[in-house]
């Protein structure tokens, strides 16, 4: 319709004018689905469904509750220069950066969750599918919630943090950078942890992905977390480094291929080149050693 996209277009710009609105359809759209009769034809409850725009406050505001204490979500937001700032302040940030980034997931890419009050909520960049264009950057909110950080926090975002997250995948995936599913994020909430949902989400979309033939990659920034994506079929392929904090923070990059199902219903997972892996891992070390050097002479 006409109306939404022009109040796609101008939500950002005067969002605390339209606050009220969304958070009213985000209302009508969780009481729907947890009355089961959603107009839009989503699943139940305790199915995994996807997310429509009109519900990324919540979604989005669960992500950040689940993303509280993580301290690559919140790389850009606790830093040196932003010590003055109140816990508060913080938090509202982070909240705003992550609704953002639902909100630009369900223009450009896919949300999904599962449960009644968004238990568990993961956004995917699925094949061929990009948020980096600007109207999506400026329609969503993270322009302005990204303006709002400190200098040393855009530096981390911009300097560090994209340019490192963008040019991992592409040494690890190589020409398949484009071809794949992408886990940018998956959160539980912390009173619905230990109910399996996460594997839900995350295998509702990798039998899609080996349907396809076509791999998952994600970033873990949580160790703890690691053993899940094991079970799941993911591989770690390497380890990097954000340096700028007090001490450095890891992130796990770990790839899942695809299962390929055999005549008799067996199956086996396609297997990648050892010498490709270790091409990529000592590029990444390049990558690594003079990404530092640069962040060092800044």
């Amino acid at each position: 319709m006409v109306i939404d996209k022009i109040y796609l277009t101008l939500n950002p710009i005067y969002q605390p004018l339209t606050d009220p609105i969304f958070y009213i359809m985000a209302f009508y759209s969780r009481i729907s689905t947890i009355c089961g009769f959603d107009t839009r034809g989503r699943s139940a409850p305790d199915k995994v469904r996807k997310i429509h725009k009109s519900e990324y406050q919540v979604a989005g505001r669960n992500l950040a509750e689940a993303f509280a204490n993580d301290a690559v979500a919140r790389y850009a937001i606790d830093t040196n220069d932003a010590a003055h700032w109140s816990e508060a302040k913080k938090w509202s940030l982070h909240l705003k950066i992550m609704q953002a980034l639902t909100y630009a997931h369900c223009l450009r890419g896919v949300v999904t969750a599962v449960g009644s009050n968004y238990d568990c909520t993961a956004l995917w960049m699925p094949p061929g599918t990009h948020m980096n264009d600007f109207l999506t950057i400026l329609r969503s909110g993270l322009y302005w919630s990204m303006f709002k950080l400190t200098s040393e926090g855009r530096h981390r975002l911009f300097k560090e943090f994209f340019p490192l997250l963008h040019a991992t995948k592409k040494l690890v995936m190589g020409d398949r950078d484009e071809d794949s599913y992408y886990l940018v994020y998956i959160g539980t909430a912390p009173a619905a942890r230990g109910r399996g949902l996460a594997k839900e989400l995350i295998e509702h979309t990798t039998r899609q992905a080996d349907a396809e033939g076509r791999a998952c990659y994600l970033e873990s920034s949580n160790r703890a977390n690691v053993g899940l994506y094991e079970r799941l079929g993911f591989v770690i392929r390497r380890r990097i480094m954000l340096i700028r904090a007090d001490k450095q923070i890891g992130l796990d990059i770990m790839v899942r291929e695809p299962l390929i199902r055999k005549k008799g219903s067996n199956t086996r997972r396609r297997t990648v080149s050892q010498n490709t892996i270790k091409r990529s891992q000592d590029v990444g070390k390049d990558l690594q050693e003079a990404r530092e050097r640069a962040t060092s002479s800044q």
